[in-house]
């Protein structure tokens, strides 16, 4: 998808302004990106952190990608979520609704709830976006909207 390689190349070329260079860092998916930085960090916690954050950025570009991927009228799901596999370097079992997803930060081993809870917030805001885009389109199925926003968010809100 253009709009997915456009937003991606735009954070790893933050990334790679961000962090250490390395010789011959050729990533391109973020997963790659984020291990080759963090290497070249070289245990600098200032750098690693910059790492870090970009990977967070760029995932969710992949993400924010693949929720308007899926919301497409007669979106083809396996090829939203290859694209997003593609695009982040995540497996595909990372691409879970927004309850899924904060249920699995909160109970991980040193869980900041803070973070979770930006997570959360962050996912719910794809979903939210991609349900107004969806609704607005040009022969919009709103039966078709509101199922898939209800997915994305892992319960439903109506």
């Amino acid at each position: 998808m253009q709009f997915t390689s456009t937003i991606v190349l735009a954070f790893l070329s933050a990334m790679a302004t961000a962090a250490p260079t390395t010789p011959a860092a050729a990533a391109d998916t973020c997963a790659a990106t984020h291990t080759a930085c963090r290497a070249a960090a070289d245990g600098d916690n200032t750098q690693i952190i910059a790492c870090d954050e970009a990977q967070t950025q760029c995932v969710g570009a992949c993400l924010q990608a693949q929720t308007v991927c899926a919301f497409a009228p007669d979106a083809n799901m396996s090829f939203c979520a290859s694209e997003y596999v593609g695009c982040s370097g995540l497996a595909v079992e990372t691409l879970q609704d927004c309850e899924v997803q904060d249920n699995a930060c909160r109970v991980a081993p040193d869980a900041n709830m803070s973070f979770c809870a930006s997570e959360k917030a962050k996912c719910q805001g794809f979903c939210e976006a991609a349900y107004g885009d969806c609704r607005v389109a040009p022969d919009a199925n709103m039966s078709f909207c509101a199922s898939k926003y209800a997915n994305c968010l892992g319960y439903n809100p109506f």
